[in-house]
């Protein structure tokens, strides 16, 4: 026994003696920066021209080579390797993520500085993705890209039944009415429902519609300060209701069982996609990658962009892409230049070519090259779509300082999946979720003396929030956490810059009122 114990020491030595001598920069004598990111092709596009922008620019050695080599780490990637690696000390250089909690965690370094003075601070890029990387007014990151979720418009299957395509901008009477038509033409004839109006609820990207159609109506999946879920509430237990209703009643979107009987094709992307594509759904929830997809298949359809039906507040999910800089980097300067090839021409320009998100920095969305690309005029109108949603729609996801994003998705997908089973009402759902994602905030205040104290103080500023909401009072902007909710007070003239002006509008609602009964009794 104690042979084979020194046995396989001595081959774990080996390999791991191995591994450090074939490493890029221990063979070309280059420091290399690893990339916690996948490895397809767009990603290899990126490392190379990185490499040639390097070059270009005169960041070279004396022999003409690039000073620093870019190596993608597909190993690295996913939020619990990324999470244990960073902790233990040995993550990658650049990490791709949710920035917020990879912050908490200790994980990134503060790029404030470097920032502004590199050119990639956040006025470089879209005033409303900043609470991706932004953190307590602080820059821990920056876009490598940037997309929005909104609903994605096969004209060629509208045309098909002879029904023009949806509006940007419609509500959902429209919606439903439109549905309806939609679902009784195209199944006309048929011995049962083949082809649906917008693809299940349960794809990941159709949550973000869950979340718009609950924000609508001003609920959040959190208070004002992130202190509490708020989703046990009539107007979410509503969503699900529609939802249901869409899918059992109307027909527009696919049961489990219809979605188990479709004879889907693997290629272009997954089964919601290559369903799109053939015309068994008219619309899903999709992101900009819907048009890198359809460039590699042949005769592509035209396609339109509808922004989420809406009775008052409209609102889309911006989603960015964000880069930071690992804290125990040892090429700190390095990465700084890759941050710095991120704003450059080339990057923006290749992303504009390729398509698959939004260029990091606005200006390029603004081209004839973006707006109306010259081989691909079944896109026109749709790029212009996403970046006006983006520009005018885009609320960030919220990201609760004591809840991940992760388990608070999941507990919402769970209560949808309860109310579609018939196992739970609506009512009951959504107060089983919200308990849920309550229990896991209490849990992870109490095991961090740091986030109970955060707590309690976001916390005392939800209880001036509540006296402002009871008051009818403006809310000071100052005291929410929440970006949803400045957003939608703002809309609905809710809100005032700060307690003290706060106060004297009440002051001045109070004169006015006594002033008012004056006159009346006058006359």
């Amino acid at each position: 026994m104690k042979v084979l114990f020194h046995f396989m020491l001595l081959l774990i030595f080996l390999g791991g003696l191995a591994s450090y001598l074939t490493q890029p920069g221990i063979r070309t004598g280059v420091p290399v920066l690893y990339w916690a990111s996948g490895s397809g092709p767009v990603r290899r596009d990126q490392v190379n021209l990185f490499h040639d922008w390097l070059v270009k620019n005169g960041h070279v050695r004396a022999d003409g080579r690039p000073v620093v080599r870019l190596a993608l780490d597909a190993g690295g990637r996913g939020a619990f390797k990324q999470m244990i690696q960073g902790v233990s000390g040995v993550a990658s250089d650049l990490q791709y993520g949710t920035m917020p909690y990879m912050q908490k965690a200790g994980m990134l370094q503060d790029i404030t500085e470097i920032a502004l003075a590199g050119g990639f601070d956040p006025s470089r890029t879209y005033a409303r993705c900043l609470p991706d990387f932004v953190v307590d007014g602080r820059q821990y990151g920056f876009p490598s890209g940037v997309y929005v979720v909104n609903l994605w418009v096969n004209v060629e299957t509208f045309r098909k039944y002879h029904l023009e395509p949806p509006p940007r901008f419609w509500n959902y009477e429209e919606f439903e009415a439109l549905g309806k038509e939609f679902v009784a033409r195209a199944n006309r004839g048929r011995d049962r429902h083949t082809v649906f109006f917008l693809d299940s609820f349960f794809s990941g990207l159709n949550q973000r519609f869950i979340r718009a159609m609950h924000r609508d109506s001003g609920l959040d999946d959190f208070n004002e300060t992130f202190t509490k879920c708020t989703l046990d509430d009539k107007r979410y237990a509503d969503v699900l209701e529609r939802i249901h209703r869409w899918t059992f009643e109307l027909r527009l979107v696919p049961t489990a069982a219809d979605m188990a009987s479709f004879e889907t094709d693997a290629n272009y992307g997954g089964s919601s996609w290559s369903l799109f594509y053939k015309g068994t759904y008219g619309m899903i929830s999709s992101s900009r990658g819907m048009v890198y997809r359809l460039r590699q298949v042949p005769d592509p359809p035209r396609i339109a962009v509808s922004y989420y039906p809406h009775d008052d507040f409209l609102s889309v999910n911006p989603v960015v892409q964000p880069i930071g800089i690992y804290k125990l980097t040892k090429h700190p300067r390095e990465a700084e230049l890759f941050f710095r090839f991120l704003t450059s021409r080339e990057y923006n320009e290749y992303i504009v070519r390729t398509a698959n998100t939004l260029p990091p920095l606005p200006e390029y969305t603004k081209t004839e090259e973006f707006m109306r690309p010259r081989e691909h005029p079944n896109e026109w109108g749709v790029h212009v779509a996403e970046v006006e949603s983006l520009e005018n729609y885009a609320i960030p996801r919220p990201h609760c300082p004591f809840v991940p994003l992760e388990p608070t998705w999941t507990f919402k997908r769970q209560a949808l999946e309860k109310v579609i089973a018939g196992i739970a009402s609506p009512k009951e759902a959504v107060a089983w979720a919200a308990r849920q994602i309550n229990n896991e905030m209490q849990r992870t205040v109490k095991e961090s003396t740091r986030l109970r104290a955060q707590y309690d103080e976001l916390r005392e500023r939800q209880q001036k929030i509540d006296v402002h909401k009871q008051e009818g009072s403006p809310i000071p902007e100052t005291l929410i956490k929440n970006p949803f909710h400045r957003y939608y007070y703002d809309f609905k003239g809710m809100l005032t810059e700060d307690e003290e002006a706060a106060k004297q509008a009440e002051l001045e609602k109070e004169d006015g009122h006594h002033h008012g009964h004056g006159i009346a009794h006058e006359f």
